[in-house]
């Protein structure tokens, strides 16, 4: 069956105000949903390359950070480093004086400057310092002898010989890097009777 829409109902639905409002009404609200769409895409991609900005400058800070502690790390290790080397005795054992030679070592990469070292002795109620190297210089890989004299009371050098008395020692060097920064350096040692020789306790380094 063939329907034929007269000239005059075509153009009445064509001049229909009803008909148009709404055809408008659904062409906004089609851009609507597409403006929506296209805003939150957009929305999307902001995010996206915000949190890619928030990645990468998180990334370049912890590369700053690493950069930064490894020039530390090469500045720290690039410097002086000087410690206790050897603790012997020379002579006098058979005596109430003995000598007592220590050694002290740069064993860094950079001299050590405006040096001042000291060993502290005790051994009973007896007790006194060495003096080492005071405002010396000591270059990388350089050593410096200092002879302590210990001098003991009567009974002193048997009892330890046999173990009833200890001989302590503590060690202190103060030094410098070229660069201003100062360090100091402590170790404790004491003599034991049954190797005949000296037993380092403890060491240490830190900035003064």
């Amino acid at each position: 069956m063939n329907v034929i829409i007269s000239a005059q109902e075509y153009y009445r639905w064509w001049g229909d105000p009803i008909i148009w409002s709404a055809i408008f009404t659904g062409v906004i609200a089609i851009e609507t949903l597409v403006y929506l769409i296209l805003t939150a895409r957009l929305w999307r991609a902001t995010k996206k390359a915000a949190e890619a900005a928030t990645i990468s400058a998180e990334a370049a800070k912890v590369s700053s950070d690493a950069s930064k502690q490894s020039a530390e790390i090469a500045a720290g290790l690039h410097r002086p480093f000087v410690g206790l080397t050897h603790l012997v005795f020379r002579d006098g054992m058979n005596t109430r004086t003995w000598g007592l030679s220590w050694t002290i070592k740069n064993f860094g990469t950079l001299p050590a400057t405006h040096v001042d070292a000291a060993l502290d002795w005790k051994a009973g109620l007896n007790e006194g310092t060495g003096i080492g190297p005071s405002s010396g210089e000591i270059f990388p890989q350089a050593e410096v002898e200092s002879i302590a004299l210990i001098k003991l009371t009567e009974m002193l050098p048997q009892q330890m010989f046999t173990g009833d008395q200890i001989l302590q020692l503590h060690a202190r060097v103060n030094y410098s890097a070229e660069d201003g920064r100062r360090f100091l350096y402590t170790a404790d040692a004491q003599w034991n009777h049954e190797s005949a020789a000296f037993m380092m306790l403890s060491s240490q380094t830190q900035p003064a």
